[in-house]
């Protein structure tokens, strides 16, 4: 691969039968976050939410909130 400047070991080779021409290879890097968890502060506050056509979304206060999908 261009631009490594140190080899880095691949494993799972030995799974590829003897013979098999290699034509491309992709690396796959999978990556895990933790954060700290904050504590919610829990209220009896609700909110109505309507979706619509006009406007995707209306809460219960008059805000409208109109987003493109794709």
């Amino acid at each position: 691969m261009q631009g490594f400047k140190k080899p880095f070991r691949i494993e799972g080779l030995e799974q590829i039968p003897e013979g098999t021409e290699r034509a491309d290879a992709k690396l796959v890097l999978h990556i895990t976050g933790y954060t700290e968890n904050k504590k919610r502060e829990q209220t009896s506050k609700s909110i109505g939410l309507d979706f619509g056509i006009k406007d995707n979304i209306v809460d219960n206060e008059g805000n409208i909130y109109n987003r493109a999908f794709h």
